[in-house]
């Protein structure tokens, strides 16, 4: 509105038809952007009437403004309606189906959680299992191991043993028996 008065101001009493027409003293005054800008104006607002004065030009902006506030508060009115309205019915659902809904799913939380610890302790109890077979055999496995190296330890000190009874019997036949 503000922008109005002051091409009301700068303009005078000069008609609309004067400032649009080309050839006119008014519009050869104003600059390129005031000759815009009231015709960014009109154009805005539609107010291209021939023959009007600057003034009732001016007039109609206002007119066309105040229906434009008018228009812009209804549907504000109707928007912050329709909000409230639709966020009233969404608290009021919210309290009635949340009750319904907190049962359901604690039920489907403690079931899944049983059958989660069933599985779990099937699983644990398979694996205690595994564990003991596989102690079991280690111990079988080292058990066994333990007699057959006690067997080649044995055999292995027999061998060395006889080796070494060997060496001393070839020794003496090469050193004593021999030369005689």
């Amino acid at each position: 509105m503000k922008a109005a008065f002051i091409i009301a101001l700068s303009v005078g009493a000069a008609s609309g038809t004067q400032i649009r027409s080309e050839d006119s003293k008014v519009a050869t005054q104003l600059d390129v952007s005031d000759n815009s800008f009231i015709e960014a104006l009109a154009s805005k607002y539609d107010c291209r009437e021939a023959g009007t004065s600057l003034e009732d030009t001016i007039k109609k902006v206002k007119v066309k403004n105040a229906q434009e506030l008018t228009k812009l508060g209804v549907e504000c009115t109707k928007r912050r309606t329709d909000y409230n309205g639709d966020w009233t019915k969404a608290q009021e659902t919210y309290s009635l189906e949340v009750p319904k809904i907190v049962p359901e799913e604690e039920a489907r939380y403690t079931e899944s959680e049983k059958k989660a610890q069933t599985e779990f302790k099937n699983v644990e109890t398979t694996q205690a299992n595994l564990v003991a077979t596989a102690r079991t055999n280690l111990a079988n496995s080292q058990a066994d191991y333990d007699s057959k190296k006690a067997v080649y330890d044995t055999k292995f000190s027999e061998h060395a043993s006889a080796a070494q009874s060997a060496a001393a019997q070839e020794k003496e036949y090469n050193e004593v028996t021999r030369p005689r």
